[in-house]
Protein backbone atom coordinates (compact mmCIF):
# COMPACT_ATOMS: atom_id res chain seq x y z
CA UNK A 1 0.00 0.00 0.00
CA UNK A 2 2.89 2.26 1.04
CA UNK A 3 4.65 1.90 -2.76
CA UNK A 4 1.34 2.69 -4.42
CA UNK A 5 0.58 5.29 -2.34
CA UNK A 6 4.27 6.81 -3.02
CA UNK A 7 3.70 6.09 -7.00
CA UNK A 8 0.63 8.07 -6.59
CA UNK A 9 2.73 11.09 -5.09
CA UNK A 10 4.98 10.78 -7.96
CA UNK A 11 2.45 10.49 -10.51
CA UNK A 12 0.63 13.60 -8.57
CA UNK A 13 4.04 15.59 -8.95
CA UNK A 14 5.29 14.70 -12.34
CA UNK A 15 1.34 16.10 -13.15
CA UNK A 16 1.74 19.28 -11.94
CA UNK A 17 5.04 19.65 -13.34
CA UNK A 18 3.37 19.35 -16.43
CA UNK A 19 0.38 21.38 -15.50
CA UNK A 20 3.20 24.63 -14.45
CA UNK A 21 5.10 23.60 -17.44
CA UNK A 22 2.04 24.15 -19.67
CA UNK A 23 0.79 27.10 -18.12
CA UNK A 24 4.58 28.69 -17.92
CA UNK A 25 4.74 28.42 -21.83
CA UNK A 26 1.02 30.12 -22.04
CA UNK A 27 2.50 32.85 -20.58
CA UNK A 28 5.15 33.01 -22.73
CA UNK A 29 3.51 32.86 -25.64
CA UNK A 30 0.65 35.48 -24.18
CA UNK A 31 3.88 37.88 -23.54
CA UNK A 32 5.63 37.17 -27.36
CA UNK A 33 2.03 38.40 -28.52
CA UNK A 34 2.53 41.22 -26.93
CA UNK A 35 6.13 42.27 -27.80
CA UNK A 36 5.95 40.87 -31.44
CA UNK A 37 3.79 43.11 -32.89
CA UNK A 38 5.64 46.13 -31.73
CA UNK A 39 8.77 44.42 -33.60
CA UNK A 40 6.79 43.88 -36.77
CA UNK A 41 6.27 47.51 -36.91
CA UNK A 42 9.27 48.57 -37.05
CA UNK A 43 10.20 45.94 -40.08
CA UNK A 44 8.25 47.77 -42.27
CA UNK A 45 8.07 44.90 -45.54
CA UNK A 46 10.84 45.80 -47.98
CA UNK A 47 8.23 46.01 -50.71
CA UNK A 48 6.61 49.99 -49.40
CA UNK A 49 9.95 51.04 -50.51
CA UNK A 50 9.72 49.70 -54.10
CA UNK A 51 8.30 52.26 -56.42
CA UNK A 52 8.26 51.00 -60.53
CA UNK A 53 11.05 48.61 -59.90
CA UNK A 54 13.00 51.39 -57.81
CA UNK A 55 14.48 50.39 -54.80
CA UNK A 56 15.22 52.66 -51.82
CA UNK A 57 18.90 52.20 -50.33
CA UNK A 58 19.43 49.65 -53.35
CA UNK A 59 19.00 51.60 -56.56
CA UNK A 60 21.08 54.01 -58.15
CA UNK A 61 20.99 57.43 -59.71
CA UNK A 62 21.45 55.80 -63.42
CA UNK A 63 18.27 53.12 -62.62
CA UNK A 64 16.47 56.49 -62.93
CA UNK A 65 16.82 57.25 -66.53
CA UNK A 66 16.94 53.14 -67.36
CA UNK A 67 13.83 52.65 -65.82
CA UNK A 68 12.09 56.23 -66.57
CA UNK A 69 13.81 57.43 -69.38
CA UNK A 70 16.39 60.34 -70.60
CA UNK A 71 15.60 63.39 -68.04
CA UNK A 72 14.57 66.33 -70.45
CA UNK A 73 14.37 68.33 -67.32
CA UNK A 74 17.21 70.14 -65.07
CA UNK A 75 17.41 67.81 -61.21
CA UNK A 76 18.13 70.35 -58.66
CA UNK A 77 21.26 69.76 -57.11
CA UNK A 78 21.39 69.14 -53.10
CA UNK A 79 24.68 68.78 -50.96
CA UNK A 80 25.43 65.42 -51.55
CA UNK A 81 22.70 64.20 -53.70
CA UNK A 82 20.71 65.47 -55.96
CA UNK A 83 16.35 65.71 -56.42
CA UNK A 84 15.27 64.13 -59.51
CA UNK A 85 11.24 64.88 -60.75
CA UNK A 86 9.53 63.00 -63.20
CA UNK A 87 5.62 63.56 -63.97
CA UNK A 88 2.85 62.09 -65.55
CA UNK A 89 2.40 62.47 -69.24
CA UNK A 90 -1.16 63.20 -69.13
CA UNK A 91 -2.84 65.62 -67.39
CA UNK A 92 -3.10 64.03 -64.51
CA UNK A 93 0.18 66.01 -63.06
CA UNK A 94 1.02 63.50 -60.53
CA UNK A 95 4.58 63.73 -59.79
CA UNK A 96 7.12 61.52 -58.36
CA UNK A 97 10.59 62.72 -57.24
CA UNK A 98 13.48 60.96 -55.92
CA UNK A 99 16.40 61.93 -53.46
CA UNK A 100 19.70 60.85 -54.02
CA UNK A 101 22.53 60.53 -51.44
CA UNK A 102 25.93 59.90 -52.76
CA UNK A 103 24.43 57.84 -56.12
CA UNK A 104 22.27 55.70 -54.35
CA UNK A 105 18.33 56.38 -54.41
CA UNK A 106 16.85 57.12 -50.34
CA UNK A 107 13.62 58.89 -50.58
CA UNK A 108 10.48 58.98 -52.97
CA UNK A 109 7.56 61.36 -53.00
CA UNK A 110 4.91 61.18 -54.85
CA UNK A 111 1.39 63.54 -55.31
CA UNK A 112 -0.50 65.85 -57.14
CA UNK A 113 1.41 68.96 -58.24
CA UNK A 114 1.19 71.92 -59.35
CA UNK A 115 1.28 72.95 -62.96
CA UNK A 116 4.44 75.08 -62.28
CA UNK A 117 6.31 72.21 -61.14
CA UNK A 118 4.99 69.89 -63.73
CA UNK A 119 6.55 72.17 -66.21
CA UNK A 120 9.78 71.65 -64.42
CA UNK A 121 10.10 67.56 -64.37
CA UNK A 122 10.55 64.86 -67.22
CA UNK A 123 7.45 63.07 -68.14
CA UNK A 124 7.39 59.41 -68.09
CA UNK A 125 4.78 57.16 -69.53
CA UNK A 126 5.25 55.05 -66.83
CA UNK A 127 4.08 57.61 -64.09
CA UNK A 128 0.13 57.94 -63.58
CA UNK A 129 -3.05 58.26 -61.22
CA UNK A 130 -2.49 54.42 -60.51
CA UNK A 131 1.35 54.98 -59.50
CA UNK A 132 1.96 52.68 -56.46
CA UNK A 133 4.49 51.39 -54.46
CA UNK A 134 4.80 47.29 -54.93
CA UNK A 135 2.58 46.69 -51.96
CA UNK A 136 -0.03 48.58 -53.32
CA UNK A 137 0.52 52.29 -51.30
CA UNK A 138 -1.21 54.50 -53.79
CA UNK A 139 -2.61 58.00 -53.65
CA UNK A 140 -6.61 57.85 -53.37
CA UNK A 141 -6.59 55.40 -50.43
CA UNK A 142 -8.20 55.79 -47.37
CA UNK A 143 -7.18 56.30 -43.89
CA UNK A 144 -8.62 52.33 -43.08
CA UNK A 145 -7.13 50.78 -45.96
CA UNK A 146 -3.66 52.14 -45.12
CA UNK A 147 -3.59 51.09 -41.68
CA UNK A 148 -4.88 47.29 -43.06
CA UNK A 149 -2.06 47.65 -45.23
CA UNK A 150 0.46 48.84 -43.10
CA UNK A 151 -0.27 48.26 -39.44
CA UNK A 152 -1.16 50.61 -36.75
CA UNK A 153 1.44 53.34 -37.06
CA UNK A 154 3.95 55.11 -34.92
CA UNK A 155 2.21 58.61 -35.21
CA UNK A 156 -1.42 59.76 -35.68
CA UNK A 157 -2.61 62.79 -36.67
CA UNK A 158 -6.04 64.01 -38.16
CA UNK A 159 -4.17 64.16 -41.27
CA UNK A 160 -0.92 62.22 -41.10
CA UNK A 161 0.01 58.64 -40.48
CA UNK A 162 3.88 58.16 -40.12
CA UNK A 163 5.34 54.90 -39.60
CA UNK A 164 9.15 53.98 -38.61
CA UNK A 165 11.31 51.73 -39.59
CA UNK A 166 14.34 50.87 -37.13
CA UNK A 167 15.96 47.04 -36.68
CA UNK A 168 19.29 45.54 -37.30
CA UNK A 169 20.50 42.63 -39.28
CA UNK A 170 23.72 40.39 -39.64
CA UNK A 171 25.33 41.70 -42.54
CA UNK A 172 25.48 39.61 -46.06
CA UNK A 173 28.28 37.07 -47.21
CA UNK A 174 29.16 39.73 -50.05
CA UNK A 175 28.86 42.60 -47.50
CA UNK A 176 31.11 41.09 -45.23
CA UNK A 177 33.40 40.16 -48.23
CA UNK A 178 33.80 43.97 -48.86
CA UNK A 179 34.10 45.03 -45.30
CA UNK A 180 37.07 43.06 -44.72
CA UNK A 181 38.74 45.35 -47.18
CA UNK A 182 37.83 48.35 -45.56
CA UNK A 183 37.77 47.71 -42.00
CA UNK A 184 39.78 46.15 -39.53
CA UNK A 185 37.27 44.72 -37.60
CA UNK A 186 34.17 44.50 -40.00
CA UNK A 187 30.58 45.50 -38.11
CA UNK A 188 28.46 42.29 -36.61
CA UNK A 189 24.85 44.38 -37.62
CA UNK A 190 23.60 46.75 -40.30
CA UNK A 191 21.40 48.85 -39.13
CA UNK A 192 17.83 49.64 -41.18
CA UNK A 193 16.24 52.90 -40.83
CA UNK A 194 13.26 54.80 -42.42
CA UNK A 195 10.00 56.19 -42.10
CA UNK A 196 6.80 56.25 -44.97
CA UNK A 197 4.99 59.52 -44.02
CA UNK A 198 1.40 59.76 -45.69
CA UNK A 199 -0.79 63.28 -45.84
CA UNK A 200 -4.29 62.96 -46.17
CA UNK A 201 -6.95 65.45 -47.19
CA UNK A 202 -10.61 65.10 -47.01
CA UNK A 203 -9.47 61.42 -45.56
CA UNK A 204 -7.95 60.45 -47.95
CA UNK A 205 -3.90 60.05 -49.24
CA UNK A 206 -2.64 62.64 -51.17
CA UNK A 207 0.96 62.58 -50.75
CA UNK A 208 3.11 59.51 -49.75
CA UNK A 209 6.88 59.99 -48.84
CA UNK A 210 9.28 57.23 -48.19
CA UNK A 211 12.88 57.08 -46.93
CA UNK A 212 14.92 53.83 -46.29
CA UNK A 213 18.57 53.43 -45.69
CA UNK A 214 21.06 51.09 -44.15
CA UNK A 215 24.25 52.08 -42.11
CA UNK A 216 26.21 50.59 -39.70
Amino acid sequence: MYVAHGERMRTDLHSCIKIESFLAALVSVALLSQVRPASEKRRLAPQNSEVLGITLGESEFADLERILGSRTASDVREQEGVLACYCSSGDERTVLQFDTWIGTVVEFHFFKGSRQLVSRCTKSKLISDSLATSSGLRLGMSRAQVIALLGTPAKNGEDRLRYELDYNRPPTPEELKRFKDAFAEPPALMNVYGNIDLRFRNGKVVRVDALRGEDY
